[in-house]
């Protein structure tokens, strides 16, 4: 996993966050955060009732793929809890036409939402895409879910297509784009 570098970060209501690549050691800390997405949030593909996270096989991978330059694991940290993370993976990173590929996922709990911590996050992102020589970022993000639409579109992500039906939700299928970003 690549290293993202520690940083403090003020959100708008003056807490301080600290970003980082996870560690096995924050695997619970994950198992927690994990739950409590699920919780408050359908845009993720965290439900309620689903199998919690397997700390040990969590903290094992993780401890694994720490020599692992092709993904980065980054979380927000605050009061000794995760409360954001962000996984990028490169697509097929030995592929010689695909190399240059990545996806990202990212999740916030609700109490650090209009903080400005998402947005920091796709910066950090951002500068991890140029380091890991990535010249597109993929995503993608329910079509309703017009606050991390805008998020996305001003840091610089277009809709490329629509996934139709993509989740069913509560009998009702949901439509997602198919975002990305060029560097």
């Amino acid at each position: 996993m690549a290293k993202v570098s520690s940083t403090n970060f003020q959100c708008k209501n003056d807490r301080r966050v600290e970003i980082r690549s996870v560690e096995a050691q924050d695997a619970i800390l994950f198992s927690e955060f994990q739950d409590r997405i699920a919780s408050e949030t359908q845009n993720t593909l965290r439900y309620i009732g689903q199998p919690p996270v397997d700390i040990e096989k969590t903290r094992i991978n993780w401890d694994e793929t720490l020599a692992n330059k092709n993904q980065a694991k980054i979380g927000v940290f605050f009061d000794n809890k995760l409360v954001g993370y962000l996984l990028c993976n490169k697509t097929f990173p030995d592929h010689p036409w695909m190399k240059h590929l990545a996806y990202f996922a990212m999740m916030i709990i609700q109490d650090f939402w209009g903080q400005g911590l998402a947005q920091k996050l796709l910066q950090v992102l951002d500068e991890y895409a140029v380091s890991a020589g990535i010249t597109k970022m993929e995503a993608t993000v329910r079509c309703e879910n017009e606050r991390a639409f805008k998020l996305y579109e001003k840091a610089g992500y277009n809709v490329e297509g629509t996934r139709k039906n993509a989740a069913l939700i509560s009998g009702k299928y949901k439509d997602e784009f198919f975002i990305a970003k060029f560097y």
